[in-house]
Protein backbone atom coordinates (compact mmCIF):
# COMPACT_ATOMS: atom_id res chain seq x y z
CA UNK A 1 0.00 0.00 0.00
CA UNK A 2 0.88 3.52 -0.96
CA UNK A 3 1.31 6.14 1.62
CA UNK A 4 -0.47 8.85 0.76
CA UNK A 5 1.35 12.73 1.03
CA UNK A 6 -0.66 15.38 3.18
CA UNK A 7 -1.25 18.31 0.45
CA UNK A 8 -2.62 21.20 2.08
CA UNK A 9 -2.31 24.45 1.29
CA UNK A 10 0.28 26.75 3.42
CA UNK A 11 1.59 30.28 3.07
CA UNK A 12 5.26 31.03 3.78
CA UNK A 13 6.74 34.13 4.60
CA UNK A 14 10.55 36.27 4.70
CA UNK A 15 10.45 39.18 7.08
CA UNK A 16 13.45 40.75 5.24
CA UNK A 17 15.53 40.50 1.68
CA UNK A 18 18.83 40.77 3.63
CA UNK A 19 21.26 37.98 3.50
CA UNK A 20 20.17 36.09 0.21
CA UNK A 21 22.04 33.25 -0.32
CA UNK A 22 24.34 32.65 -3.48
CA UNK A 23 23.37 30.31 -6.24
CA UNK A 24 25.28 30.34 -9.58
CA UNK A 25 23.49 29.94 -13.10
CA UNK A 26 24.77 26.40 -14.31
CA UNK A 27 26.74 26.72 -17.76
CA UNK A 28 24.61 26.20 -21.05
CA UNK A 29 21.53 27.80 -19.25
CA UNK A 30 20.18 31.22 -19.48
CA UNK A 31 17.67 33.98 -18.33
CA UNK A 32 15.36 35.57 -20.24
CA UNK A 33 12.13 37.30 -19.03
CA UNK A 34 8.64 36.31 -20.68
CA UNK A 35 7.39 39.35 -23.34
CA UNK A 36 4.40 39.54 -21.75
CA UNK A 37 0.89 36.96 -22.87
CA UNK A 38 2.92 36.28 -25.67
CA UNK A 39 4.52 33.33 -24.06
CA UNK A 40 1.65 32.07 -22.01
CA UNK A 41 1.59 29.35 -23.93
CA UNK A 42 5.09 28.18 -23.32
CA UNK A 43 4.56 28.67 -19.46
CA UNK A 44 1.36 26.85 -19.16
CA UNK A 45 3.17 23.66 -21.22
CA UNK A 46 6.15 23.55 -18.79
CA UNK A 47 3.86 23.95 -15.72
CA UNK A 48 2.00 21.33 -16.86
CA UNK A 49 5.22 19.48 -17.33
CA UNK A 50 6.27 20.29 -13.74
CA UNK A 51 3.10 19.68 -11.68
CA UNK A 52 2.91 16.88 -9.49
CA UNK A 53 -0.49 17.04 -7.16
CA UNK A 54 -3.08 17.92 -10.17
CA UNK A 55 -4.37 19.23 -13.21
CA UNK A 56 -3.35 22.89 -14.07
CA UNK A 57 -6.25 25.13 -15.95
CA UNK A 58 -5.90 26.49 -19.14
CA UNK A 59 -6.16 30.20 -17.53
CA UNK A 60 -3.32 29.60 -14.94
CA UNK A 61 -1.37 32.28 -16.68
CA UNK A 62 -4.03 34.30 -16.65
CA UNK A 63 -5.46 34.11 -13.24
CA UNK A 64 -1.63 34.36 -11.88
CA UNK A 65 -0.49 37.40 -13.60
CA UNK A 66 -3.42 39.39 -15.24
CA UNK A 67 -2.93 40.97 -18.36
CA UNK A 68 -0.93 43.71 -17.56
CA UNK A 69 2.14 42.75 -19.94
CA UNK A 70 4.67 45.50 -18.24
CA UNK A 71 4.59 43.79 -15.04
CA UNK A 72 4.89 40.39 -16.55
CA UNK A 73 8.20 41.73 -19.18
CA UNK A 74 9.89 42.61 -15.42
CA UNK A 75 8.90 40.20 -13.14
CA UNK A 76 8.61 36.70 -14.48
CA UNK A 77 11.44 34.74 -16.08
CA UNK A 78 11.83 31.29 -18.08
CA UNK A 79 15.43 29.54 -17.16
CA UNK A 80 16.07 28.26 -20.41
CA UNK A 81 18.45 25.55 -22.10
CA UNK A 82 19.04 27.18 -25.25
CA UNK A 83 14.95 27.86 -26.69
CA UNK A 84 13.52 25.63 -24.44
CA UNK A 85 12.24 26.66 -21.48
CA UNK A 86 13.30 24.67 -18.44
CA UNK A 87 12.00 26.40 -15.34
CA UNK A 88 10.06 29.80 -14.42
CA UNK A 89 9.48 31.48 -11.41
CA UNK A 90 7.55 34.76 -10.86
CA UNK A 91 9.43 37.94 -8.73
CA UNK A 92 5.41 39.35 -8.22
CA UNK A 93 3.19 41.46 -5.46
CA UNK A 94 1.18 40.36 -3.02
CA UNK A 95 -2.66 41.15 -2.75
CA UNK A 96 -5.45 41.34 -0.36
CA UNK A 97 -3.81 40.69 3.07
CA UNK A 98 0.03 40.72 1.44
CA UNK A 99 -0.38 43.64 -0.28
CA UNK A 100 2.92 45.68 -0.01
CA UNK A 101 5.26 42.46 0.53
CA UNK A 102 6.53 40.52 -2.87
CA UNK A 103 5.71 36.99 -3.53
CA UNK A 104 7.42 34.16 -5.21
CA UNK A 105 5.09 32.99 -7.62
CA UNK A 106 4.94 29.93 -9.83
CA UNK A 107 8.20 28.44 -8.87
CA UNK A 108 8.50 25.37 -11.16
CA UNK A 109 11.33 22.99 -12.63
CA UNK A 110 11.12 20.66 -15.55
CA UNK A 111 11.77 17.07 -14.01
CA UNK A 112 14.42 16.34 -16.53
CA UNK A 113 16.01 19.43 -15.05
CA UNK A 114 14.80 18.83 -10.78
CA UNK A 115 17.60 17.85 -8.76
CA UNK A 116 20.28 19.77 -10.24
CA UNK A 117 19.96 22.73 -7.90
CA UNK A 118 18.17 24.97 -9.95
CA UNK A 119 15.47 25.95 -7.45
CA UNK A 120 18.43 27.95 -6.06
CA UNK A 121 18.87 29.43 -8.58
CA UNK A 122 15.23 30.57 -9.17
CA UNK A 123 14.80 31.47 -5.68
CA UNK A 124 17.93 33.75 -5.18
CA UNK A 125 17.09 35.13 -8.69
CA UNK A 126 13.26 36.13 -8.00
CA UNK A 127 14.33 37.56 -4.12
CA UNK A 128 17.06 39.29 -5.48
CA UNK A 129 14.66 40.56 -8.58
CA UNK A 130 12.09 41.77 -5.65
CA UNK A 131 15.08 43.61 -3.27
CA UNK A 132 15.59 45.72 -7.20
CA UNK A 133 11.92 46.42 -7.08
CA UNK A 134 11.71 48.05 -3.97
CA UNK A 135 10.11 45.14 -2.05
CA UNK A 136 11.11 44.62 1.81
CA UNK A 137 9.96 41.33 2.75
CA UNK A 138 8.14 38.29 1.02
CA UNK A 139 5.80 35.76 1.01
CA UNK A 140 4.99 32.68 -1.17
CA UNK A 141 1.91 30.25 -1.05
CA UNK A 142 2.95 26.32 -1.47
CA UNK A 143 1.26 23.18 -0.07
CA UNK A 144 2.63 20.73 2.22
CA UNK A 145 3.24 17.66 0.35
CA UNK A 146 5.94 19.57 -1.57
CA UNK A 147 8.70 18.33 0.60
CA UNK A 148 11.89 18.94 -1.59
CA UNK A 149 10.37 23.02 -2.09
CA UNK A 150 9.71 23.22 1.75
CA UNK A 151 13.24 22.12 2.58
CA UNK A 152 14.65 24.94 -0.03
CA UNK A 153 12.10 27.52 1.24
CA UNK A 154 13.43 26.93 4.85
CA UNK A 155 17.19 27.12 3.94
CA UNK A 156 16.32 30.39 2.84
CA UNK A 157 14.76 31.69 5.54
CA UNK A 158 10.86 31.34 5.42
CA UNK A 159 8.62 30.19 7.82
CA UNK A 160 5.14 29.32 7.56
CA UNK A 161 2.82 31.72 8.80
CA UNK A 162 -0.16 29.66 11.02
CA UNK A 163 -3.15 29.92 8.59
CA UNK A 164 -5.29 31.58 12.61
CA UNK A 165 -2.92 35.10 11.54
CA UNK A 166 -4.22 35.26 8.10
CA UNK A 167 -7.04 38.06 7.88
CA UNK A 168 -10.24 36.76 6.29
CA UNK A 169 -10.24 37.98 2.95
CA UNK A 170 -13.95 39.56 3.09
CA UNK A 171 -13.93 41.13 6.64
CA UNK A 172 -10.22 41.87 7.43
CA UNK A 173 -10.84 39.74 10.48
CA UNK A 174 -8.03 37.01 11.60
CA UNK A 175 -9.95 34.09 13.10
CA UNK A 176 -8.24 34.45 16.07
CA UNK A 177 -9.54 37.99 16.33
CA UNK A 178 -13.33 36.76 15.65
CA UNK A 179 -12.86 33.82 18.39
CA UNK A 180 -12.07 37.04 20.90
CA UNK A 181 -15.03 38.70 19.29
CA UNK A 182 -17.37 36.21 19.06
Amino acid sequence: MEATVENRPIWLRRPDLEHIPEANLPSGLAWRYLKGGHDADAWLALIRAAETFGPVEADAFSRAYGANDADIRERVCFLQSGDLPVATVGAWYGTGEWEGWGRIHWLYVLPAFQGAGLGKVLLTFALGRLKELGHSRVCLKTSSGRLPALRLYARYGFTEVPAVSLPDAKTGIRSDEAERQG
